[in-house]
């Protein structure tokens, strides 16, 4: 792809959802933490326009102390797809692989910037846990291996054998390991299971990271990723380029940083609130695989739970555009009793309609 091309491209609007609100309780469709947006940040009264070196250097910064890795090793992008397409320009790899069940949009990403899938299959069979295969997968053929840690739309984790193993073979056959860790503070235990602490040794590994889904700011695209490796971080840095970040971007990025206390209580929210919501949607009659983060994939006995739920109010995410599932999968968030609870009876009164 041409730089020209690149540019047009990372220059397009994302859209999207606009950030959740106390009017909109039912959204059970997104990542974002239940807890919705820190204390103190307000974005839309922050200054616009480009941010000053010292917004973009005290945001840098703060991401090195808050992951104990030097700063230089920070890049920062407008969320998660422009940082994304950012990485596979420089890369510029012609075949990647990543698990299947994922997300859709990384894949389009991915299949936008020409280069070829070849999936790694997280069978039901197995619960959809990430094991050997995924490793195995890898040869001297593959440019890139993306493994979301964890899992969307699964929410499981990539046991810590599992990623040595990952990330051993990566670093024998050359190939780039980008790992993208933005629900990862959502665990019980996110410091057991980060990769943060190998980049100073594994000049191939990236670590990518969002700010929208912990902090629920899908109105300010922010997010970093982490390398050690020199040639990428030049080339990284050299592609940002004035207009990526907004003063309000770097600003709400720095108040979120210093919310540890909320992060802490989102934590407890999930950990304890995930235990029962999967116990409720069983009871209604949905099948729910494990997870370890803020959302759960269940499936019905038919299509259509989707619509009929949101002919409801209660908004899920249908996963029929994800590799390896049907229409029958759907991705349902994490939130606050009370919202669980209405959710869960609202399933069990729809599903015997499908």
């Amino acid at each position: 792809m041409r730089l020209e091309d690149f540019m047009k491209l990372n220059t397009q609007a994302e859209g999207g959802p606009t950030a959740p609100s106390p009017d909109a309780p039912a959204d059970f469709s997104t990542t974002w933490s239940p807890l919705g947006l820190p204390a103190g940040i307000d974005p839309v009264t922050a200054p616009a326009g480009a941010p000053a070196d010292r917004d973009y250097t005290a945001l840098c910064r703060a991401i090195a102390a808050r992951e104990r890795v030097p700063e230089e090793h920070v890049v920062c992008g407008a969320g998660v797809a422009e940082l994304l397409r950012r990485i596979l320009f420089v890369t510029a790899p012609q075949k990647a692989v990543m698990p299947a069940p994922c997300a859709a949009l990384p894949e389009q990403i991915f299949t936008a910037m020409g280069c070829a899938i070849s999936r790694c299959m997280l069978w039901e069979t197995r619960g959809f846990a990430m094991g050997e295969a995924f490793a195995a997968a890898v040869n001297r053929e593959t440019a890139l291996a993306y493994l979301p840690n964890p899992c969307d739309p699964t929410g499981q984790l990539a046991g810590s054998e599992t990623t040595a193993a990952i990330l051993d073979k990566c670093a024998r056959m050359g190939t780039y390991l980008l790992v993208d860790e933005s629900l990862l503070d959502f665990t019980d235990a996110p410091a057991d299971h980060s990769l943060m602490r190998f980049v100073s040794r594994f000049p191939n590994l990236i670590v990518l990271k969002s700010f929208e889904s912990l902090y629920a700011m899908p109105g300010v695209p922010l997010a970093y990723c982490v390398t050690a490796n020199p040639i990428l971080l030049q080339k990284l840095n050299a592609l940002a380029g004035s207009g990526v970040l907004s003063a309000a971007s770097c600003r709400a990025g720095l108040a979120a940083l210093q919310s540890r206390q909320h992060i802490q209580r989102a934590r407890v929210l999930v950990h304890s609130e995930r235990t029962k919501l999967t116990a409720m949607l069983k009871k209604a009659g949905l099948s729910v695989y494990n997870s370890d983060c803020n959302l759960l994939l269940v499936r019905a006995d038919k299509p259509g739970l989707a619509d009929a739920l949101a002919a409801r109010g209660f908004l899920v995410k249908n996963c029929g555009d994800c590799a390896g599932l049907s229409d029958t999968y759907c991705r349902i968030a994490v939130r606050s009793a009370a919202e669980n609870a209405a959710l869960a009876l609202a399933v069990k009164q729809v599903l015997p309609t499908l």
